[in-house]
């Protein structure tokens, strides 16, 4: 009798968060809203037999306060900050809605909050369909017919009435459980609505991985399985396809492990000031001919001339923090420089540079120009004992040619062996996680 009332109440357990918690995404909930006379927020919650995991994301400064509580099987929530005792969520998490009250200190006036998870594909049942996405700006409003999209934003009434508004598309969102009601001034089409009011129904088939190609959020389309490429004998690297939710929060939670990009000088007036010692355009006479070119004296003493380059034409970025010289070469392509070192043959452009978090590992990259296709990418280790970077090898996959990493960007570091990035070569792009492994210490 226990064991049968156990399960049943596991049961209703897992179908109330089946409903309540992500119905049929990759990773928990994720929920836009507002925390009221404070800010508007993103929570993110995940869950495990009861206890609660997630995040908070403050929207004006990105701040990413780490999460820990309870839910019971009647949708109670209770949230408090893992580092400290506060911030303090309290309420109740109904369908697609969590709300409630927020403290962020103690002796602190207590905040009443609200955010609502509306990813999903919709149809209003005439064959016009929406979908809200995930992305970095939070989520995105798009009409699959048209293409047209736009970002959304929280928003509460003076009557306490919440809702969600998409100023480009000029578009009024009301969650209502698994279904939203849309009020327009101007129609995303103009068979789309009737008398500026719509009831879009989440797809059944959003649940199922049988819904439009166009959305990439389900699970179906992310198998387990991963895929192992081998750089060279000391170093492979595994990728797994990953939703762009995923992406998403993982970018936001590991905020603080992302060492700050270099910053460049693009100014040439200010470069050629600060490289005056090392860098000066000369002019070569050939002939009847006259030509210039720079020349370039690196630290170690050894000069270099760059036939046909000049500051005015080549110049592109100076990166004073690591001495990198960014030129572009007569094909059009990346010409990076390091004049510390007048040996180093493999030179990554600093504004592809990714650091793991411990700073021993690099993603970076250039662009070939010419008729080459995308950008070229590689990874290298820091050497302790000489204090440089080393060249590892090309992310290349040279045994199958399965995969390419000519068009990935926007890649940051999960943890000191992990690297997500993105792949623009379809149209709303994928995304991948990519672990890097030492075969030979």
């Amino acid at each position: 009798m226990i064991k049968s009332g156990f399960r049943i109440y596991c049961i209703l357990f897992v179908l109330l968060l089946c409903s309540a918690l992500c119905k049929g995404q990759a990773v928990g909930s994720t929920f836009q809203g507002e925390i009221v006379g404070v800010s508007p927020f993103f929570l993110h919650l995940e869950e495990n037999l009861g206890v609660v995991t997630g995040f908070c994301k403050y929207s004006p400064d990105s701040v990413v306060v780490p999460l820990k509580g309870t839910i019971n099987g009647e949708g109670d929530i209770m949230l408090r900050g893992t580092e400290k005792a506060f911030p303090v969520f309290s309420g109740k998490l109904q369908s697609r809605l969590v709300q409630g009250s927020f403290v962020r200190a103690k002796g602190a006036d207590a905040h009443a909050f609200y955010a609502f998870d509306i990813r999903g594909e919709y149809s209003d049942g005439r064959y016009n369909y929406i979908s809200l996405s995930l992305f970095n700006e939070g989520y995105i409003l798009k009409n699959l017919t048209s293409g047209k999209k736009g970002t959304v934003t929280s928003h509460i009434l003076d009557d306490g009435k919440m809702y969600l508004r998409c100023d480009s598309l000029n578009v009024s969102l009301y969650p209502n459980g698994d279904s939203i009601i849309i009020n327009t001034l101007d129609t995303l089409q103009p068979s789309m609505f009737d008398g500026g009011r719509r009831v879009f129904t989440l797809e059944e088939s959003f649940y199922s991985g049988a819904s439009f190609i166009e959305f990439t959020e389900k699970d179906s389309d992310y198998p387990p399985e991963s895929k192992l490429i081998e750089l060279n004998d000391d170093y492979s690297i595994r990728l797994k396809r990953i939703p762009r939710s995923q992406y998403v929060v993982r970018k936001w939670e590991s905020a603080h492990m992302q060492n700050k990009p270099y910053k460049p000088v693009k100014n040439i007036d200010q470069a050629r000031k600060m490289l005056a010692k090392q860098v000066r355009e000369i002019q070569i006479q050939e002939d009847e001919y006259i030509r210039k070119a720079l020349e370039i004296e690196f630290k170690d003493g050894t000069k270099k001339r760059l036939d046909d380059y000049s500051w005015e034409y080549s110049f592109v970025a100076y990166y004073p923090e690591i001495k990198v010289l960014v030129l572009c070469d007569e094909a059009g392509g990346d010409e990076p420089i390091d004049l510390n070192n007048s040996m180093k043959q493999h030179v990554g452009n600093p504004s592809h540079h990714a650091d793991s978090p411990d700073k021993q590992l690099r993603i970076t990259g250039y662009y070939p120009g010419g008729a080459a296709d995308g950008t070229e990418y590689f990874i290298e280790k820091w050497n302790k004992r000489t204090k440089k970077y080393e060249f590892v090898d090309y992310l290349r996959d040279k045994k199958n040619n399965e995969f390419y990493f000519s068009y990935t960007d926007r890649w940051f570091w999960a943890t000191n062996g992990k690297v997500l990035f993105a792949n623009n070569s379809w149209d709303e792009g994928e995304y991948y996680e990519m672990e890097i492994i030492t075969t030979n210490k």
